[in-house]
């Protein structure tokens, strides 16, 4: 919820102007607009947690305002109480896609559910959580053979740790020759698409791969899928990493 108290207290300060600027077709003093400001302000800090802050002014509704603050008449209290409900609802959708974007982005910059730069302790049993028991694992690689993940059963996938951290994973699919294993490339690309932008480009070799996501880092892809020679036999690879973390 660290993003959404950030982003709340942006939100007070942004909207200053605009709440001025709502309130200005009103018959109500240029003091209503900071009082509105703290009305939102401090629904805000109640939807992230923050309910015992005392630098908020706490104005609960407009017939408050009506009454503390001596607004001309009932009807501009409910015009404003009526403004506050809906800059409220605004508010709060505002942070619950906030909220799911930055969610979205935060399990973007892994493999499945498990993120890179994740302990070796905490990262092993999300991956056997996704696909199951390994058929080996010591401290740097974990791996599987045969296994089904995104919709695509792969021959082998490995996840590599260094100083104890996930910072590389491959998946491979075996494949009859270069054709195949070519071929399969726009269908994985397809797949992961959905959850990450993708861009597709040629190697100097003339073959064709796709990138997409980005990296933990802030910068550069999250994976790569190509085609490439593995012990003599043609394979379809999605690589991420490695990273640095």
């Amino acid at each position: 919820m660290l993003v959404c108290k950030i982003f709340a207290i942006i939100t007070k300060a942004a909207n200053c102007l605009v709440i001025y600027l709502l309130l200005s077709n009103f018959p109500l003093k240029k003091e209503h607009s900071f009082i509105t400001l703290a009305c939102i302000s401090r629904f805000l800090c109640k939807f992230v947690g923050e309910t015992n802050s005392d630098e908020f002014l706490y104005v609960p509704n407009g017939y408050d305002f009506l009454m503390m603050r001596q607004i001309r008449s009932k009807a501009d209290g409910m015009r404003l109480n009526m403004l506050i409900t809906v800059i409220q609802a605004s508010m709060k959708k505002a942070l619950l896609g906030l909220c799911l974007m930055c969610a979205t982005m935060a399990n973007a910059q892994g493999i499945g559910k498990v993120r890179f730069g994740t302990a070796y302790d905490e990262a092993v049993p999300c991956i056997e959580a996704i696909l199951g028991t390994p058929v080996a694992a010591d401290a740097n690689v974990v791996t599987y053979k045969n296994v089904s993940f995104k919709g695509f059963k792969w021959s082998e996938i490995t996840f590599k740790f260094k100083e104890g951290r996930l910072t590389e994973a491959r998946c491979y699919m075996n494949q009859r020759n270069k054709k195949a294993a070519t071929s399969q490339l726009s269908d994985i690309a397809k797949v992961m698409e959905k959850e990450h932008a993708m861009t597709m480009d040629f190697e100097d070799d003339g073959n064709l791969f796709y990138a997409g996501g980005t990296s933990p880092m802030g910068y550069g892809h999250l994976f790569t899928i190509f085609i490439s020679p593995r012990n003599g036999i043609w394979t379809t690879q999605m690589r991420f990493g490695p990273f640095r973390i």
